[in-house]
């Protein structure tokens, strides 16, 4: 079998196959490889389609394998193509001995969000396939939010579902997105001012603050730099948030005219540049400080550690444009100077929603 196909590494027993896989935005797998060369495993491409990669390793990896870096959306142990749930149960090994997750996705996905009848279609395969792993004999968990620790079962469809699928999985940890292939459920509503909604919804759900039966934002305050025309605004409004927008540029009427159940207003627009900012017009703390600023990246952290040397946030999550070569060659400086100021942990990721830009979160909001 020629080493590019997807069933030369599927074997009998996914662990002791020594190939891994990571998944990535289309079009951005160089970026995704050129990272995969530095780390300990000593991986060799294997198989290669758009948004997934996969790799022989020289150093079997361990359980909870996760491939470091910012292009990978996903990434853990390669079970490879699977025609059927028989299939895949056939060649699960020794993680049978777990309950499983399962999260299954798009491989391709757009930028700008699957609109939810095609969740809906993929639901309902998931649905299916379950079942079929359970009749099986497998251990399957029916909820697919994930707990650290957890064993999940990765499942890479096609846009027709009826292909054969891709299989794989992974340990959930610390630096593991929570989010089903790290793909949202997010499509921009008609009403929002901008698709920066779209990406702060996006890096929210990284930041794992995107649940289902609580609402950690709810009345806490954001400062965000850069926020017109309203975008990131207002979702986090949409969340409960007050929010301090500072650009010199004018914000929708959308966002100036959010109201609170209650009747309050909790947006406050100083229309001045982020650098002109009187501390006496800040809050005395935020929880929250948001930069989308369309500005080379070392202008915007010398911004941004100003404005956090006033507010003292607990979380950021800063946009890092990456447009020409010379800042993709320093990004890893850029990253060096956030922490010199930032909270921690730091972690860096390229959203679905994001161009030639990567999304920074630091730190955890505080309780």
């Amino acid at each position: 079998m020629p080493p590019d196909s997807p069933d030369s590494h599927s074997g009998n027993a996914a662990p002791k196959a020594p190939f891994v896989f990571a998944t990535c935005k289309q079009g951005w797998e160089k970026a995704l490889k050129d990272e995969a060369k530095s780390i300990p495993e000593g991986l060799r491409p294997a198989f290669m389609r758009p948004g997934l990669i996969t790799w022989k390793c020289e150093v079997p990896p361990t359980a909870d394998f996760v491939l470091p870096g910012i292009f990978a959306r996903m990434s853990g142990h390669s079970i490879g193509t699977c025609k059927d749930a028989a299939d895949l149960a056939s060649k699960l090994g020794e993680v049978k001995r777990h309950t499983l997750k399962l999260h299954v996705y798009p491989r391709e996905f757009p930028e700008d969000g699957l609109p939810l009848e095609e969740w809906s279609r993929i639901d309902a395969f998931r649905t299916r396939l379950l079942k079929s792993l359970r009749d099986a004999g497998v251990a399957m968990d029916d909820d697919s939010e994930t707990v650290l620790g957890d064993t999940v079962l990765d499942v890479i469809v096609e846009d027709d579902l009826a292909a054969p699928f891709f299989a794989g999985w992974h340990r959930h940890g610390a630096n593991t997105n929570p989010t089903p292939g790290g793909i949202p459920r997010a499509v921009i509503p008609l009403e929002s001012p901008s698709r920066a909604w779209l990406k702060l919804v996006q890096a929210l759900a990284f930041a794992g603050l995107e649940t289902k039966n609580t609402h950690p934002l709810r009345g806490k305050i954001a400062v965000e730099l850069g926020s017109a025309p309203g975008g990131a605004s207002y979702a986090l409004l949409q969340r409960g948030m007050r929010v301090m927008g500072i650009d010199p540029g004018a914000m929708d009427p959308r966002v100036l005219n959010y109201r609170t159940p209650q009747g309050g207003i909790p947006f406050k627009h100083l229309q001045m540049p982020a650098g002109e900012v009187d501390p006496n017009l800040l809050p005395p703390q935020a929880d929250l400080l948001i930069s989308d600023l369309n500005l080379a990246p070392a202008v915007m952290i010398r911004l941004v550690k100003k404005m956090q040397a006033q507010v003292q946030a607990s979380l950021l999550i800063l946009t890092l444009k990456i447009n020409d070569r010379a800042v993709f060659a320093s990004l890893q400086e850029n990253l060096t100077a956030i922490r010199d100021f930032a909270p921690g942990p730091i972690r860096a990721t390229h959203l679905p929603g994001n161009r030639d830009e990567i999304c920074v979160v630091a730190g955890r909001l505080g309780s």
